[in-house]
């Protein structure tokens, strides 16, 4: 049975720890429209719990951070940059981001989990973040089933709310929440017409841009040089003006950055062939920088008080991250784009980097890098 505001993301959403994305996606749903705050106006409780649903999902749904996860469990994860109220240090961050308070750069890490009461560790996510994590979910199932409680569109005739309400007939009564009204007498019906619904472009997936949910680090500002050094997280990707909307971590406000002004921290890193210390390979730890002069990457393991600094044929980058392509002799045209990494062929020594719907290359580590 899900337990909301239990500490551990499994039990909020009531399943295993082995769940297949199809589970959650099933706990989720249920849960996220059971809790949502427009379904209970008058529940207060219902708006903590819909947030730390959503944390939950959040993590659990995403290959790289339920990796992360489980490793840490929810106390390690309470480091991880969240929204929560902002601190500098961070010594719970997983796969190596601890002891980040003093390093060059005035790195900062933000954690809810001194403000939250018993250890939980949903309240670092605000309602917005939450809110947009669930219209995400819901984009391909109709829309956002509440779009009409916040004037977004779904109502019907002269602007219907909560498609939820008990209008005195057989409640929502079926098993779509975007397809009926329970009005009238019991049995009745009200279908939405197919033209009254809302309609959203379906979305189409980039491959050359940091994908939502990243973290990033902000450097090289002239003119707002204080906020070098502070962490965000990417929102989305202005092709109009060629920069990413940043949220910034502890403040809740969002800036449009250039690529250039950002530096993307990688999670789920895996350290290999590393012949100096053969007991760092097939550690976890997290790139936090990449450095074009010595061509290495920055890593962090947890247990280490400094970076590594290693060689691109020393650390695997988790799929989903995005790179640079750089210094390809055989196909120069291929230098300066970016792409996402779908895959590592070991045995070749390859990744697999998916430029757009229809191209795929292999490539070297030392052909790629983070820097996006």
């Amino acid at each position: 049975m899900a337990d909301p505001l239990h500490k551990d993301y499994y039990k909020r959403l009531g399943v295993a720890r082995n769940a297949t994305d199809k589970v959650l996606k099933k706990a989720y749903r249920k849960l996220a429209l059971q809790y949502h705050p427009d379904k209970n106006p008058d529940d207060s409780s219902a708006e903590e719990k819909f947030k730390y649903i959503n944390e939950a999902y959040d993590t659990l749904s995403n290959k790289d951070k339920r990796a992360t996860y489980d490793m840490v469990g929810p106390d390690g994860m309470n480091s991880v940059p969240n929204g929560g109220e902002g601190f500098a240090g961070g010594g719970g961050m997983p796969s190596g981001f601890g002891g980040f308070g003093g390093a060059p750069g005035g790195v900062h890490f933000s954690s809810s989990a001194a403000n939250m009461g018993g250890g939980r560790g949903g309240g670092g996510m605000s309602s917005d973040e939450a809110q947009r994590i669930f219209s995400m979910f819901f984009a391909d199932e109709g829309g956002d089933p509440f779009a009409g409680v916040r004037g977004g569109g779904m109502g019907m005739g002269g602007g219907m709310g909560n498609p939820f309400m008990d209008m005195g007939g057989s409640g929502m009564g079926s098993p779509s929440p975007f397809m009926s009204f329970g009005v009238g007498g019991p049995g009745m019906n009200m279908h939405m017409p197919q033209q009254q619904r809302q309609q959203r472009p379906r979305r189409v997936e980039r491959y050359d841009v940091m994908k939502p949910g990243t973290y990033v680090r902000i450097k090289g500002l002239s003119s707002a040089a204080e906020r070098n050094g502070t962490q965000g997280r990417v929102e989305s990707y202005d092709d109009a003006r060629g920069r990413y909307m940043v949220q910034v971590e502890g403040e809740g406000s969002t800036l449009a950055l250039r690529p250039a002004n950002l530096e993307q921290l990688v999670t789920g890193a895996t350290v290999v062939a590393v012949t100096s210390d053969t007991s760092l390979n097939g550690r976890q730890g997290t790139v936090v920088g990449w450095d074009e002069e010595k061509e290495r990457y920055s890593v962090r393991l947890s247990s280490l008080p400094r970076a590594l600094s290693l060689r691109p044929e020393c650390v695997v980058l988790p799929a989903g991250t995005c790179v640079a392509i750089r210094e390809v002799q055989a196909k120069p045209e291929l230098n300066g784009k970016r792409g996402q990494i779908q895959s590592h062929d070991r045995a070749a020594g390859r990744f697999v980097v998916q430029l757009s719907a229809s191209e795929q290359v292999k490539l070297r580590p030392a052909n790629l890098s983070t820097a996006c």
